[in-house]
């Protein structure tokens, strides 16, 4: 497995010997000989940042660790900044994949804070997971992450603010299917105007998945009875 370089101090000298440099792999398996913190360290502040629901220290640990700390080879935008699956601490973390690669540190940063406020959200922290996606955006604009956002924002019952969401989605990648489905469903449900009519988002969606009316009632299972109807419109004035 390859091992990544990390910014740090040496503790060697320059004299004709090997410098004893800092060096760590990203599972924090190579631990630290000039006074670095191991990614282990890292994570665990990470870790402790979320738990706090400290938004300003968020913030501040994921910056450190984007810098401090390369992304594997073939880590993409939305991965977690841990293992696969690995334990530490006793905490069990986990890994998701995507296509698409990162470029540079702005992007590895807001890969960070995307998975913090997917992790906010989960631990029903909406409030807060919003203004951390908020922030990956700034650095990476990316649909997945609206995506996401507009979730938070429906458990808040800011059904706008999800269709804003969705609405910017579109605009940042035209090919991000499920953001014309799931707009064109709230802004029928609760009666928001974009560019297009409701009606014209959900035929974008269904030519670009072959008329699968089945999937897409499939991608809005569990969502709100209002939702579920508005749904049924739509395909009706479609057969129309």
């Amino acid at each position: 497995m390859r091992v990544n370089s990390v910014p740090v101090r040496s503790n060697g000298k320059r004299n004709g010997r090997r410098r004893n440099v800092d060096k760590m792999d990203w599972k924090g398996r190579i631990v630290k000989k000039g006074g670095c913190m191991t990614i282990e360290d890292l994570q665990m502040q990470l870790l402790s940042a979320i738990q706090d629901n400290n938004f300003e220290r968020i913030c501040s640990v994921a910056k450190k660790y984007s810098e401090q700390v390369s992304p594997p080879p073939g880590f993409n935008y939305i991965s977690s900044y841990f293992d696969e699956k690995t334990t530490i601490n006793g905490k069990e973390f986990l890994i998701t994949k995507t296509q698409d690669t990162l470029e540079n540190k702005n992007q590895w940063y807001g890969s960070i804070l995307y998975n913090i406020g997917n992790e906010l959200a989960r631990n029903g922290s909406f409030q807060l997971s919003i203004a951390v996606y908020t922030e990956s955006l700034k650095n990476y604009p990316h649909p997945s992450a609206l995506n996401n956002m507009a979730a938070s924002y429906k458990y808040l019952k800011d059904y706008k603010s999800a269709c804003d969401c969705y609405y910017n989605a579109i605009k940042i990648d035209k090919e991000y299917t499920q953001a014309y489905l799931k707009l064109s469903v709230l802004s029928e449900a609760y009666g928001y105007v974009y560019e297009k009519s409701s009606l014209d988002y959900f035929k974008i969606y269904m030519q670009r998945t072959g008329n699968n009316i089945i999937k897409s009632r499939e991608y809005i299972d569990g969502f709100p009875k209002e939702e579920v109807e508005a749904l049924e419109r739509l395909i009706s004035r479609l057969k129309e």
